[in-house]
């Protein structure tokens, strides 16, 4: 606890009893508040409106030209290519600290004091998903969490930032694919 504030903060949390209790967001919608549902769809309207990513036209182009080329023989050889144990030991080394879990419910953690032998299947996991193209959607999805901005008040939704939370599992498999992309010069 010395070392890491967020355990003193948890510990205190838990003996107090509010831990996980999620604070309810009222906003103001044509002059009423609102809550639950209608909160987390004035938040999404407020998201998708600041979230739209507008991809060059050009680029567009791009990207489809590329898609339909057929695969140099090193991309080929990248995607049929295990991750090695390495990789998947940097991959979890890689994973930052202080960061909330997704809905699995898998900490970094967790990962990390994995014993050798668990490890190994772990790596058969990621190989298999990764073979098979069968990504499981636990990890593709994100808990959307707004956070208060200060500045504008509680009662409007363009004061919430949404944070993703998203499977430590996937995160790491997503590393060591990235390190490869990296490798074969995709980025």
């Amino acid at each position: 606890m010395e070392k890491d504030g967020n355990k003193l903060w948890r510990l205190i949390e838990a003996l107090s009893g509010s831990e996980g209790k999620a604070t309810q967001i009222a906003l103001e919608k044509d002059g009423n508040l609102v809550t639950g549902k209608a909160t987390a769809d004035l938040l999404i309207k407020q998201y998708a409106a600041v979230s739209n990513i507008e991809v060059d036209p050009e680029k567009k182009i791009q990207i489809r030209k590329k898609m339909k080329e057929t695969p140099t023989d090193q991309e080929r050889d990248l995607m049929n290519k295990n991750f090695t144990q390495d990789e998947l030991d940097r991959a979890i080394q890689d994973l930052k600290l202080k960061k909330s879990l997704g809905e699995d419910g898998v900490t970094k953690e967790m990962i990390q004091h994995l014993r050798k032998n668990i490890k190994k299947k772990l790596l058969q996991l990621y190989n298999t998903t990764w073979a098979t193209l069968n990504i499981p959607q636990i990890w593709k999805e994100a808990l959307m969490i707004p956070i208060y901005r200060q500045g504008n008040g509680k009662k409007k939704p363009e004061s919430y930032r949404p944070v993703s939370l998203l499977s430590f599992l996937g995160k790491t498999m997503e590393r060591m694919e990235h390190k490869n992309d990296m490798v074969s010069g995709k980025e």
